[in-house]
C-alpha cells in the first residue's frame, strides 16, 4: 500500500477502480458503493482470511446492537494505573499536575 501511496502523491499516478490491488483488482479487496452514493473499500489482505471460502461475511444480515455504553475518557485510569503498581498518592500528584483527569 505504501508504494501505491508514493506513486499517487509523488508521481500523480491514478489507480482506476478494478485495476489496482486495493481498488478491486483482486477478489479479496473490492470497492463498494454505499446507499448514500459514497464508496467504501473492504478487503482482507492476509491470505489466511480469504483463502477459506467457508467463512461468509454478510454485512446486510448482521444485526447491530449496543452491548454496553462506551467508556468515558479517563473512566478506567485509576484502575489501570493501580494495577500497574502506582499508588493512590502518586495518582493524586498526577491529577494535581493535570497529567491525568
Amino acid at each position: 500500500m505504501t508504494g501505491g501511496a508514493v506513486q499517487y502523491f509523488a508521481a500523480g499516478l491514478k489507480f482506476p477502480r478494478g485495476e489496482w490491488a486495493l481498488a478491486g483488482a483482486y477478489p479479496y479487496y473490492k470497492t463498494y458503493e454505499t446507499k448514500d452514493g459514497k464508496l467504501i473499500g473492504l478487503g482482507c489482505l492476509e491470505p489466511w482470511s480469504w483463502e477459506d471460502p467457508g467463512i461468509a461475511i454478510k454485512l446486510s444480515d448482521t444485526p447491530g446492537k449496543v452491548r454496553r455504553l462506551a467508556s468515558y475518557s479517563g473512566e478506567h485510569t485509576d484502575e489501570v494505573l493501580l494495577s500497574a503498581g502506582y499508588t493512590k498518592s502518586y495518582l493524586e500528584k498526577l491529577r494535581q499536575t493535570n497529567a491525568i483527569g
